[in-house]
């Protein structure tokens, strides 16, 4: 097993676990982005500070990916906005534009963040079986539910 930064990459994976890992990259990524252009309008800490946290699940994933030599089709090369995913990218579009109404709705646009977020972590764990994989999604899970508490007790 690598210890690569964070995380020990264990085993190997399947074709679904590494999809998984890029979807999951890039979702993580939506976040970040959407909450440091959030951080751009309004002075609420919260937007900052879940951004950095986005940002340290980007890398949690993304050790994954270079452990396991997922080919990640230049997903790790895209910049703030720019995504592989063509229903990531409408949605970053279309939350970006909701959240520019006012602060509410960009609060209320964290939350549908972080309850999606949780959604698609809690399908990833029922299938993957990979134990480097598991923890990460894990860790990812806990952490949105303080993110989604943290938007929801804003609002």
């Amino acid at each position: 097993s690598t210890r690569t930064g964070c995380c020990v990459v264990t085993g190997a994976i399947t074709e679904a676990e590494a999809a998984g890992l890029l979807f999951m990259y890039e979702e993580e990524k939506m976040a970040r982005d959407v909450y440091a252009y959030f951080a751009t309008l309004y002075t609420l800490p919260v937007f900052r500070n879940i951004t950095k946290s986005e940002q340290a699940h980007m890398n949690a994933v993304k050790n994954l990916i270079l452990g396991f030599k997922v080919e990640d089709g230049e997903i790790l090369e895209k910049g703030a906005g720019e995504f592989v995913n063509a229903e990531l990218a409408a949605l970053y579009t279309e939350l970006t534009a909701k959240g520019k109404a006012s602060l509410k709705a960009a609060l209320e646009v964290g939350v549908l963040i972080e309850e999606v977020d949780i959604e698609d972590l809690e399908a990833q764990l029922l299938t993957v079986i990979n134990p480097s994989v598991k923890t990460v999604y894990t860790n990812l899970l806990a952490a949105s539910k303080v993110h989604l508490k943290a938007f929801s007790s804003k609002l």
